[in-house]
């Protein structure tokens, strides 16, 4: 099984960048917790270092990368160009409907139907993330 389709993004409360790793929720409490955060004692317990991040910056890897391999998140912004140069962009979220990682067109209205992400679709158009949600000026 590979781990990375389970990998998680927060944006950590006590200094503001993103740390990558598992999720762990207790109580209202949002934690991330990365493979290099696992600290084993050799006595009676393990002890988990973890970041305590804001809930509302925690995104999902969707298993698709952009065009220069950077994994894609919910909640990241890719970019891209039409045939006359202009920029396009898309807000990468969750699907519920159709239980999918999908993309939205920057300022489409919510009754915009998402359109289905994948990795063909971000490697042949050039797709680019250039940011996120949560600490990108739109």
């Amino acid at each position: 099984m590979n781990n990375e389709r389970y990998l998680f993004r927060g944006k950590r409360i006590d200094n503001g960048k993103f740390e990558f790793g598992d999720l762990i929720q207790i109580g209202d409490e949002v934690l991330i917790s990365g493979p290099e955060m696992w600290a084993v004692k050799m006595t009676e317990s393990v002890e988990l270092e973890h970041a305590a991040v804001f809930p509302e910056t925690v995104g999902q890897f969707t298993t698709v990368e952009d065009s220069n391999g950077v994994k894609l998140f919910e909640g990241d912004i890719i970019r891209s160009f039409d045939s006359k140069g202009n920029a396009i962009m898309h807000t990468v979220v969750y699907d519920k409907e159709e239980s999918r990682f999908a993309i939205m067109v920057e300022n489409a209205s919510q009754f915009d139907t998402p359109m289905r992400l994948t990795q063909r679709w971000v490697t042949e158009f050039d797709k680019q993330v250039i940011g996120n949600i949560h600490t990108t000026n739109k």
